[in-house]
Parts: structure tokens; sequence; C-alpha cells
């Protein structure tokens, strides 16, 4: 009822009527009812204030069923692998056990060695026999125990020739230890693999170990040719053999890294290389017998000719069990050596020592006179080298001797107080008056090569004079030089009218100017029309180089193909380009230069030979200086033939 309240007592709640209400006191029925509606209100606390507690109990529940999950499925992973586990186990037992039933075997037959046998083939011409008679053709996976098959027989008899490559490849090599003792029946087992491969296959090729089998089908006619990927052994069967041979025939070349055949030691003189063995079987597997042939059967052999010893072809021959020479010639011009037989077996090399009798030991003389040519070559190139190391030391020296007495010559210094600035040229130069004198002030740079050493050591018409040098209040460099009144070559050329005579004496006052700069070690100055001042005179124009400067940017114009720029071919291009412009009175654009036909002259022809692409090519400036005599009809034309040569 509305008019009710409760009142939290502890853990009972006890409820009392709203004032004007009637309730008995007494009575069974009433206490019922208080207990009902005590016990109800109880129920109603828990449900509305413990349900949270709960539901969170609910929640941990269910967390812990999913870490208990998660165990279970963990283990389950780890009975899997403890499954996979147990089964490589067991394939280990089984390889145990099947490799210990063979060692078994083998023990049993060494102990009763009368029951193995050999066998021997008679020789016939094309003719086919059974060589599996003692080994079945099906296969098998067990091994016989019976005491009265030979023991050979017992080892190869389980082996399976139609698996795939891969579990071929690990039975051959099981089988490797037996056959230095069975090599007849490793032979057959062989001709058994690459007939079987065979039938699915035109070819068929497998590598385990020491042993590696090629096969073939052969096509009657045609020329076989069997080979390995590392050319350890190949094979030719020339056409017209193959064509006798019988119908559906096949080819099987083996090389085995051993030879079972041999039982000599390493010591002795007479030494065999690997066996090497080519058959022919029919399609049922069985050998075909191919003897006397009328072209020889080429087999190579993965063995080089060594000075100082002697090499045969030889073959296992069964009837007399030896080797034997008969029916085989050795090529050993050819590397690797190859053998040229009549037949067809299992083939081998033998290498012996070649014999020096005494009396040929004794008679040899010794060879002085090879003896004292090395010598007397060793000293002579020993001098050389000498001569060569004391010439370098020399001149290195005298440069530096040369360059110290320059540093330490007095510099030419003017007073800054003494210079008098009139006008500024542009930010590095400037014109001004020095003793009443006009002069030109230019500002060093850092890193443009240009040294107060080199400036008073040329001293030259073409080269405007050197003064001295002077330092301002900032530590700024300085360097004074004769005013020369005149105009930009670059301007000039474009401005000024002259004729071909005019253009030559410019071009040779250039050609001698650089010869002089050559000769007093200047090699790294290639000259620009931007470098070169053009003074009028009396009889004409006077030419002044006036920009000496090495490390600054210089227009791809000028830049020789080779890219190289320390050296006198270099600026005999860089002069050619320039002697053009001047020729051709035209200013040519930064980065072009189109070989244009010009007159034929004397100074012509020497700057047209100036911008050859070879270096070596290039004439030297005394060359062009001399001029001695104009170019002959030859030479015109070995100047058009390089006209068409420098255009393409």
């Amino acid at each position: 009822p509305a008019c009710q309240s409760s009142q939290n007592t502890g853990n009972v709640i006890v409820t009392s009527g709203c004032s004007g209400s009637q309730k008995s006191t007494g009575g069974t029925h009433d206490i019922v009812d208080d207990i009902i509606y005590n016990v109800n209100n109880i129920i109603h606390y828990i449900v509305y204030n413990e349900a949270d507690n709960i539901d969170n109990i609910l929640n941990i529940v269910d967390d812990f069923l999913h870490i208990v999950d998660d165990f279970l499925n963990n283990v389950d992973n780890i009975l899997n692998i403890v499954d996979d586990f147990l089964h490589i186990v067991d394939n280990i037992l089984y390889d145990v056990y099947y490799q210990t039933d063979h060692i078994y075997n083998v023990d049993n037959i060494f102990n009763n060695p009368s029951t193995s046998t050999t066998s021997s083939t008679k020789p016939s011409t094309f003719t086919t026999s059974s060589t599996t008679s003692s080994i079945p053709a099906t296969s098998s996976t067990t091994i016989a125990s019976t005491t009265d098959i030979p023991f050979c027989d017992q080892i190869f008899l389980s082996f399976n020739r139609s698996l795939s490559s891969s579990i071929l490849q690990d039975q051959l090599r099981a089988i490797q230890p037996f056959a230095m003792q069975c090599p007849e029946q490793l032979n057959a087992v062989v001709l058994q693999i690459a007939s079987t491969n065979l039938q699915r296959n035109k070819t068929f090729v497998v590598e385990a170990g020491n042993i590696s089998i090629a096969a073939g089908k052969i096509e009657n006619g045609t020329q076989m040719h069997l080979a390995f990927d590392d050319n350890a052994a190949s094979a030719v069967i020339p056409s017209d053999v193959a064509d006798v041979i019988p119908i559906d025939s096949l080819a099987v070349l083996s090389i085995y890294a051993f030879n079972p055949y041999v039982t000599s030691s390493s010591t002795d003189p007479v030494q065999y290389t690997n066996l090497v063995s080519l058959s022919v079987t029919s399609a049922n597997g069985s050998e075909v017998s191919v003897r006397n042939t009328s072209s020889s059967i080429e087999i190579g052999m993965d063995y080089n000719a060594v000075d100082g010893y002697e090499i045969e072809c030889v073959w296992w021959d069964n009837s007399t069990r030896g080797w034997n020479r008969e029916g085989c010639m050795t090529d050993t011009s050819s590397q690797p050596v190859k053998c040229l037989c009549s037949h067809l077996t299992s083939f081998s090399l033998q290498v012996t020592p070649k014999e020096v009798p005494p009396s040929e030991i004794a008679a040899k003389p010794f060879p002085w006179k090879w003896v004292g040519i090395g010598v007397g070559g060793f000293v002579f190139l020993l001098a050389v080298v000498i001569v060569m190391i004391a010439a370098l030391t020399r001149r290195r020296w005298k440069r530096r001797e040369e360059y110290d007495l320059g540093m330490q010559s007095t510099s030419h210094i003017i007073p800054a107080d003494q210079i008098e600035v009139t006008e500024h040229l542009s930010t590095r130069i400037k014109r001004g008056r020095y003793q009443l004198a006009d002069v030109v002030v230019v500002r060093q740079q850092s890193g443009d090569g240009l040294s107060e050493h080199l400036q008073q050591r040329v001293r030259h018409v073409n080269i405007v004079q050197y003064l001295g040098c002077y330092s301002d209040s900032v530590g700024d460099k300085y360097f004074v030089y004769n005013y020369v009144a005149g105009i930009e070559l670059s301007k000039w050329i474009t401005a000024t009218e002259y004729d071909n005579d005019m253009a030559e004496h410019l071009v040779m006052q250039l050609a001698n100017v650089m010869t002089y700069l050559i000769d007093q070690g200047v090699t790294d100055n290639i000259v620009t029309a931007e470098k070169v001042i053009i003074q009028p005179d009396n009889k004409g124009y006077v030419l002044k180089l006036w920009d000496l400067r090495s490390n600054v940017q210089r227009p791809e114009l000028y830049v020789p193909p080779e890219k190289k720029l320390r050296t006198e071919a270099a600026q005999v291009w860089a002069f050619g380009i320039l002697s053009m412009q001047i020729i051709d009175q035209t200013l040519y654009p930064r980065e072009f230069y189109d070989d244009k036909e010009i007159p034929d002259s004397r100074v012509l022809y020497s700057v047209k030979q100036s911008l050859r692409k070879e270096p070596k090519a290039r004439p030297k400036f005394a060359d062009i200086c001399r001029r001695e005599a104009a170019p002959t009809s030859q030479t015109r034309a070995f100047s058009d033939q390089f006209e068409n040569n420098y255009q393409q």
C-alpha cells in the first residue's frame, strides 16, 4: 500500500501501518500474513540488491569455461603432434629393420661364398642376348632369403626400377656400397631402369651420387647423342650405325664415379679413370651386342690430357676378366679426351707415366742460354724501372724547388692607399689609377685557381701586364693589371667588320700566347671569348689575354668530347672553337657548334685539325704556330673526310 513504509533494521525489514488504518494485532491469520509479508520483502531485497553480484559470478564461470575449452584445444593439438612424431618413428624403425635385413642377408652370403657365381658373354655382331636371367624382370620389395640365390643377385633382387626419380635416386645410393663387388649385376639393373622409364618418356636422365644414367630412344638413320648437364660423359652413335641397329632400340649411357674393375692401389704407376658404360638394349630390356661398326662410336671422357702421361682408351673384357685396347683409338687432341671405338661396353682411360730413358736425361744439356736470357731481361727491366723512378723523383723535386723559390720571392705589394678607384665595372672588377696610370683592379675569389706566383711568372705581349697586389681593410686581396683600352672579343666579333687576313692574324696571335702558356706549365686554362680583349693599334688589332683563372665554370661549347680539361688537347679544342668563331665572324651559342665549310689555307687547315674528335689526333700549339706549308691535295682530301666523319 502507498501509505506503508519500510524500515531496515539489519537483516529484517519491519513495516508499520499508516495512521488511520485498522490492523488486527491478534489472531493466527494476522501472524501468518505478517510472516508472508516479511518473507516477500526479504526476497525482493535480495533480488534487487544482489542481482549484480550473481551476474558477475556467472561471467566469471563463463570465462573459466572458455579457458577450459582453449586448454582442451591445446591438448588436442599436442596429441596430433605426438601422433605425427609416432608416425615418423615408425617409418625410421621400418627403414632400420629393412637395412638390418639387408645386412643379415649379406652376412649369410659372405659366410657361404660358394653360392656366388660369375657370368660371361660370348661376342657376337648385332645379336640379342638376355643379360637379366639372374634378375627377375618384375619388381619386388623383399630380398630372397634362400641360400641357393647368388650373393649379387640377392643384393639387387629387391630393386624397384619403375619408381619416381627421387625414390629411384635413394635406391641407387643404397646399392652403391655393393657395386664394387657386383659390376655385372649393377649394369643389368641400369639397363632395366632405362628400359622401364623409356616406356613412358622419349629420354630419361637420373643422377644419384656416384651413379648417373642417361638414356634415349634410337631413331634409325639418325645420329644419337647422349650427354649429362655437367659434361661428365657423353656418347655419339653415328647415323650409319644407328641405321642397322634393331628398331625401337634404346641407348643407355651410365657413368660411375668409381671403377669396380680396378683392384690396384693408388701407388701403382698405372691408374684408371672412372668407368663409363655405353649399351644398346631392345624394347624388352635385353642387351643388343654391337661390334665391328663401320664408323667409330664416340665416347667422351671427363678427363683432360696431362703432359708427362700416356693416355689410352681401354674396355673391360668379361671373357678374359681384364682390360683390352683392341678396337679403340684415343683422341687426345680434344679436351676432354674422347674414345673412338667400334663396339659398345664399359670403358675407362689407362693413365701411365711416360718413361724417359736415362741416356736422354744425361745427354740433355742444362739450358744455360735460356737462363742467361731470363736473367738479362730481368736486369734490363729492373734498370728501366730504376731510371723511370729516378726521373720522376727528380722532376717532382724540381717542381717543388721552383714552387718554393716562387713562394720565397718577394711579392710586389702595393700600398692600398696608392690605389684610387674611379669606376666599378662589376662586383669583382674596378677601374682606377696607380702612379698616374690607368689600371684594372680584380678581386681574388676563393678557389678560382689564380695565384700571384703564376702572374708574376708569365710575361708575354699578348697577356695583360700584372703590376702587383694589395689587401683592403676587410682583408680582401686584389690583383692590379695594366689597363688595356679595347673591347671584349665576344662583342668585337659581332660589332666589327674585318677580312680573312685579319682573322688569321688574330688566330695566330692566340696560338702564340697559348704555346707560351703551355711552355710555362699552364695546362688548365681553357680560353673563351670572354677571356680575350681586342686592342686596336696602328697595324690593326692586338689580342690580349687577361683572365688566367682555371677553376671557373666553362661554357659547354668549349668542353672537348673527352670531358678532360687539364690537358693540352683540351686547350687545343677550345682554341679551335674560338678560332672558328673569329673566322666565321659569328658568335656561336653556348652549347652549339656547326662544322661549316671554310676556305682552305694554312691557318684554317690547322684550326680544322684542332677540332678532331680524338685528343691524340689534334696538333700541338707549337705545330700550329710553325705553318710550314699550305695543305696539299692529299691533306685537303683528308680534311674533307674528317669533316664528314665529324658531322656524323
